[in-house]
């Protein structure tokens, strides 16, 4: 679903795919990495990943807030 461009879908099939396994680490990343992309995930607390920081800046929400500060910092 992803590389179909349906990034929501992908991210409500990860969702569910997550849910079948608590436990498994890579599953529940793969999870929150398609929520990212989907900009349905806003924050987590307490995150010791670096990818999590490097997807959120990534995602449109992030690209957002990057230039709504760079705008920002002109004014001051």
């Amino acid at each position: 679903m992803k590389h179909a461009g349906d990034l929501t879908a992908a991210a409500a099939l990860a969702d569910e795919a997550r849910r079948m396994d608590l436990a498994d680490r890579y599953i529940n990343r793969e999870c929150v990495k398609r929520m990212l992309q989907a900009d349905q995930l806003n924050n987590l607390n307490d995150t010791q990943c670096m990818w999590y920081d490097l997807a959120s800046g990534d995602s449109l929400l992030g690209r957002a807030l990057k230039k709504f500060f760079s705008c920002g910092e002109a004014l001051f």
